[in-house]
């Protein structure tokens, strides 16, 4: 999977750039492999496929959510609650 979606963190401003480096530095200390979220200056926004909209909220219980994106939300969620809208994530406390 490492291959095959892209990850980054667009930034507007050499502020936003330099807090993104410095948080993948600080988390990288909990993973075995180096992150590969690159750090990007945003250019220009294109919407996506509407089937890809909303793809996690439209069906938590998809083999991709449930194998990658749940585990990623769930150590998220241990540092920073208080930074989210808990009912959007309710069904991760089952979990």
């Amino acid at each position: 999977m490492r291959n095959k979606y892209r990850s980054a963190i667009y930034t507007f401003t050499e502020d936003q750039n330099d807090v993104a480096e410095q948080a993948l530095r600080d988390l990288q200390a909990d993973f075995d492999q180096p992150i590969i979220t690159k750090i990007l200056p945003f250019q220009s926004f294109r919407l996506n496929e509407e089937n890809y909209l909303d793809y996690y909220y439209k069906d938590p219980a998809k083999p991709f959510c449930q194998n990658i994106v749940n585990p990623k939300l769930k150590e998220l969620l241990s540092r920073f609650a208080d930074q989210v809208a808990p009912e959007r994530l309710d069904h991760l406390k089952t979990l």
